[in-house]
């Protein structure tokens, strides 16, 4: 009743990885990030984005991570928009988290070589109600609130060691990768098709 859908694309095509660096460079715009250190993806003499924006493939990397994604699907803000933006001054890197539909997860960097200060903001959405909710609001609604707490502060959080490691072509391509995206991908479908359901069985009036 609810039908199917194919996406017959590539991850690494121009067009799907400007269109997650546009939203991450204004989410970082808007919390007052200069334009000199989105130097990875924006190309400030030009002024338009890279064309060879460093898109990180975004999976659970602690047991606590991996039990929240598990578990997402489950949970009463489930599906989310959500944005993470960190940065380091140690470690001399900034980037954005950016998840879309709580299905399409991807880390883009936005300065590889960043000398600023330690920043990080959230934003997190909640699709079904139409409202911005918090970060300890969204993961304690699936963990714990013991849990949620303490995934809170590395909720998302990478290191360029941990950059380098998840853009190699082993991860990307291996059998855990495929898994986990058709996994997130299949727990969006099988949502909406639910959504779509009760919606008919209402319309029909069982």
């Amino acid at each position: 009743m609810a039908g199917s859908i194919e996406l017959k694309f590539e991850l690494d095509n121009k067009v799907f990885n400007q269109g997650f660096a546009k939203i991450a460079v204004g989410f970082a715009t808007l919390k007052g990030v200069a334009r000199e250190y989105l130097r990875s993806a924006v190309d400030i003499e030009k002024n338009r984005l890279r064309e060879d924006i460093i898109l990180i493939p975004s999976v659970p990397k602690s047991h606590i991570e991996q039990e929240f994604e598990l578990q997402v699907r489950k949970g009463s803000h489930y599906p989310v928009h959500g944005l993470v933006l960190y940065g380091s001054r140690k470690d001399r890197l900034l980037y954005c988290h950016v998840e879309l539909f709580s299905a399409f997860q991807w880390h883009v960097i936005l300065d590889d070589n960043y000398e600023g200060e330690d920043i990080f903001h959230s934003y997190i959405h909640q699709l079904s109600m139409d409202s911005e909710i918090t970060l300890n609001e969204y993961l304690c609604s699936v963990l714990s609130e013991e849990s949620g707490r303490a995934l809170a502060p590395c909720y998302k959080r990478i290191t360029k060691n941990d950059a380098v490691n998840l853009r190699t072509r082993h991860i990307i391509g291996s059998d855990m990768m495929r898994k986990y995206t058709y996994f997130k991908f299949n727990s969006l479908c099988a949502f909406s098709n639910m959504i779509y359901l009760r919606r008919k069985m209402a319309i029909l009036g069982l």
